[in-house]
């Protein structure tokens, strides 16, 4: 019994201090055993599998309003929140030279979108069933938008005064996904699945592409989470890899959750048993 009490904390140790040397930090010893009976990996999308920094790529509007004025309207309701989608409005606004002024009552809808008010008027950007349900009147001119929206990252926007538009993202891939995959079922995590707050007409292509056997979009923070619970009731011990504040209820409800820090971390690292300093997803393979 002398040696087995003197090896096990020596090899949990050395194992935490090699992870950290490839700027994987283990929080704990029980993470890092744990890591070696995961045979489920489950992934955010948008930060994890992509690079977490989707640019403006067009500003669209129904009816009289102009593409600035929705922007800047939109800008002034998203300056102060920490949504990436939301600092690449405020930062296109400020390149297109717009004024921003102040919002008053903003509330921001955890996994929907934020609303408030700019010079007496209700603003909202968010999801299409957020913007639907608290302007009801756009939905006149939001409806052919909706029966049309085949792909893409797009954010809603109504404003009582200015109509409604629609503002579409562009994000890339990170490099050298399917192979990371596929180096993922070699060590044992032969079941992958996509979870992501995005529409699902745009998650099931990126799955198929990486060679992620399954998907799943248009899910809320708690539907990760009964995502990540439905497999563990399976029998199945879940890795789950995300890096937004929306992801850390699922990270703190998987067997272990892994979190990359890299675009601030914050709830979501304090969720994770095991925190990516590095900008890079296939750390993962390297903490395995």
């Amino acid at each position: 019994p002398c040696p087995l009490l003197l090896a096990t904390p020596v090899a949990i140790i050395g194992g935490i201090n090699r992870a950290a040397r490839r700027q994987v930090i283990v929080r704990n010893g029980s993470a890092l055993e744990l890591l070696a009976q995961v045979d489920t990996v489950v992934f955010d999308k948008t930060g994890t599998l992509t690079h977490g920094r989707p640019s403006v790529e067009s500003v669209e509007t129904f009816g009289t309003s102009t593409a600035d004025a929705l922007l800047q309207a939109a800008a002034t309701i998203e300056i102060g929140s920490g949504h990436r989608r939301a600092r690449s409005v405020v930062d296109e606004a400020l390149a297109r030279r717009l004024p921003l002024g102040s919002a008053t009552d903003v509330v921001e809808h955890a996994g929907r979108g934020v609303t408030g008010l700019v010079d007496g008027q209700r603003v909202t950007v968010g999801n299409r069933a957020l913007v639907a349900s608290l302007h009801p009147q756009a939905a006149g001119t939001l409806d052919p938008r909706l029966r049309s929206d085949a792909g893409g990252l797009r954010a809603y926007v109504a404003a009582d005064a200015l109509g409604t538009g629609v503002i579409t993202f562009a994000d890339r891939m990170r490099d050298d996904l399917p192979a990371f995959i596929q180096r993922l079922n070699a060590l044992g995590l032969t079941r992958t699945v996509l979870l992501s707050g995005d529409h699902a007409e745009n998650v099931a292509p990126v799955a198929t592409a990486l060679g992620i056997t399954e998907a799943r979009g248009d899910l809320l923070p708690g539907g990760k989470v009964d995502a990540v619970r439905a497999l563990e009731a399976e029998g199945r011990r879940v890795l789950m890899v995300g890096d937004g504040t929306n992801d850390a209820p699922a990270l703190s409800a998987a067997t272990v959750g892994v979190a990359l820090a890299a675009h601030g971390g914050g709830i979501s690292a304090e969720a994770a048993g095991v925190v990516l300093l590095a900008d890079d997803v296939t750390r993962v393979e390297d903490a395995v």
